[in-house]
């Protein structure tokens, strides 16, 4: 039983965690560079957390939502940081390595992404928004139906 309530317990805590704050569950998280904004959150296994309650809660699944919303957070403060540069002279924008390749795709060039579009950025920053909510979305379903099994349907 003491088991339970603290598997149960460490969900509620994963939850309550603040977004903004890097999690760091022994020395398996790293983050990029936060001046450069292109390097994703990367984790270890999760069975290197040590026991069952953490490769329970810890699973990559969750660590790939974790990861992702990070990585929506790092996004969005790239694209504000941009909007409100936009009128600096010589500001070049941070970009990611994804829009790059985009424009390559489509355009066979990237000089179009050395200037800022206020339009663009909005567009873009909304995008961000609609995943980072779909994430959270899916990390709260997901610790919602581990906290069902863990204790075994009946609720709180």
């Amino acid at each position: 039983m003491r088991y339970l309530i603290i598997m149960v317990m460490a969900s509620f805590l994963c939850v309550a965690q603040d977004a903004n704050a890097p999690a760091t569950r022994g020395n398996t998280a790293t983050y990029g560079n936060a001046a450069t904004y292109g390097d994703a959150a990367t984790y270890g296994d999760a069975t290197t957390y040590g026991d069952a309650t953490s490769s329970l809660l810890y699973d990559q699944t969750a660590l790939n939502l974790e990861a992702a919303i990070y990585d929506m957070n790092r996004r969005h403060n790239a694209v504000a940081y941009n909007i409100a540069n936009a009128s600096t002279p010589g500001f070049r924008p941070i970009r990611y390595d994804d829009e790059i390749a985009e424009a390559i795709r489509l355009y066979g060039t990237t000089e179009m992404l050395n200037d800022v579009n206020v339009d663009d950025e909005m567009v873009k920053s909304t995008k961000i928004r609609l995943k980072h909510s779909a994430y959270i979305r899916l990390l709260t379903t997901k610790i919602g139906i581990t906290k069902k099994v863990v204790t075994l349907g009946k609720g709180a």
